[in-house]
């Protein structure tokens, strides 16, 4: 069993994120089941000081942590789309106040650059590097 993890990101339809979840949660459940079953199996029959026993801890310890990634997953997920829902809560539906065109925008800034012209304020072709004491 090899012990390399590769981290993956995919996307799945909003619609289909529950059943998901639920496929690799119920994979993490099995596979805990499993590992419970073939531990207890190999604890209860055999003699506890031995190689055989301490192998079989090793190996438990082992799925264990797999099982425990798994797990770890399944919460990131969850955790991540309870973050997208209390975002989508949070979100304020932009005001149409706040929107132009790009006519309107554009008359808006020459306005805005001929009022800097007429008080003297420097513009992006006048120097702006502070007056000098020499």
């Amino acid at each position: 069993m090899s012990n390399k993890r590769v981290s993956l990101t995919y996307t799945v339809d909003l619609e289909d994120l529950e059943f998901e979840v639920g496929r690799l949660s119920t994979r993490a459940a099995e596979a805990l089941q499993n590992c419970t079953t073939e531990a207890t199996t190999a604890l209860a029959g055999s003699k506890l000081l031995t190689f055989e026993c301490a192998t079989g801890i090793d190996e438990t310890r082992r799925r264990l942590a797999k099982i425990d990634c798994m797990l770890a997953d399944v919460g990131n997920i969850i955790g991540h789309y309870l973050s997208y829902q209390a975002s989508e809560l949070t979100e304020t539906p932009t005001s149409p106040s706040h929107t132009g065109t790009m006519g309107e925008l554009s008359e808006k800034l020459n306005t805005f650059k001929e009022l800097i012209a007429q008080n003297g304020l420097p513009t992006e072709e006048q120097d702006t590097s502070p007056p000098s004491d020499h």
